[in-house]
């Protein structure tokens, strides 16, 4: 996204694979999604063919841990604590888990709707 205020009053729906929604920073000159309308979620992303085995892989709990203290944003491989539970081409998904530290870091503690204050996620969801 180039710069600026963008207004969402509708879910952004992104279903296909290698899609990646980028701005430009936080800040001035940065990017901003403004929620307006009814509550709604923001951002859905969604994919992949539904009944296929990786479904199926997924709801199994399938879980290896990443080694690394840190993944730069963008990058393409880290180092996990077992690989058996996948597959070449296996889709994953990369939870991680909401702390009060991670969310203020996010700057996702400060969220303003309409003047009020708005909750972002709740720190006792577990993992995003």
């Amino acid at each position: 996204m180039a710069p600026g205020t963008f207004f969402c009053n509708a879910k952004i729906t992104i279903s296909a694979d290698g899609v990646v929604l980028r701005g430009s920073g936080s800040g001035s000159g940065g990017t901003t999604i403004f929620m307006n309308g009814n509550k709604h979620q923001a951002i859905i992303i969604s994919g992949g063919k539904k009944g296929s085995n990786q479904d199926e892989k997924m709801s199994n709990n399938n879980f290896a841990k990443i080694n690394d203290s840190y993944v730069p944003s963008g990058e393409s491989a880290f180092t996990v604590n077992d690989v058996t539970p996948f597959e070449v081409g296996d889709r994953i998904a990369i939870l991680r888990p909401v702390t009060d530290k991670w969310v203020h870091f996010m700057e996702m503690d400060n969220l303003k709707r309409d003047g009020k204050p708005q909750t972002w996620i709740a720190r006792s969801s577990g993992n995003i």
